[in-house]
C-alpha cells in the first residue's frame, strides 16, 4: 500500500518516515521466503523512483516497534503504537499489534470505528 496504492500517500501523516521504514524492514527480511517472490516484488517495487532511491540506501531496520500516525478518512488522525511479535515456528511471519495509548484521542476514534451493538 505505501508505493503501490495510490490511497497510501495519502493514509501515512507522514509518508516518507513511513516509506523508509518500509524499505529498511524490507531490506532487514529480505533473506526469509521465497527469492524469486522477492524479486519480482523487487523489480515491481523498483519502478517506482521513490522506492528505488530508498532501497539504494541500504537502510536495514527491522520492525519490532514503532509509534504511526495515520489519516484515517472517517475518524481523522490515529496514533498508535505497534510492536511485532515473531511466531514460533513459521519463520518468517510476524503477529503485528498496533494500539492506541489509553484515554487518548485515538484511543476515543478508534472506539467510535466499532459497529453499533
Amino acid at each position: 500500500m505505501t508505493f503501490l496504492d495510490e490511497a497510501g500517500k495519502t493514509f501515512h501523516a507522514d509518508w516518507d518516515r513511513a516509506a523508509a521504514s518500509c524499505v529498511a524492514a524490507l531490506r532487514a527480511t529480505r533473506h526469509l521466503g521465497d527469492r524469486a517472490r522477492l524479486a519480482g516484488l523487487l523489480a515491481t517495487l523498483g519502478e517506482d523512483a521513490r522506492f528505488a532511491a530508498l532501497w539504494a540506501r541500504y537502510d536495514v531496520e527491522p520492525k519490532t516497534r514503532e509509534r504511526k500516525v495515520f489519516l484515517h478518512g472517517e475518524v481523522g488522525e490515529l496514533e498508535l503504537d505497534f510492536q511485532t511479535f515473531a511466531i514460533g515456528g513459521s519463520p518468517g511471519h510476524e503477529l503485528v499489534a498496533y494500539q492506541a495509548e489509553p484515554g487518548s484521542e485515538s484511543e476515543r476514534r478508534l472506539l467510535a470505528l466499532r459497529p453499533p451493538r
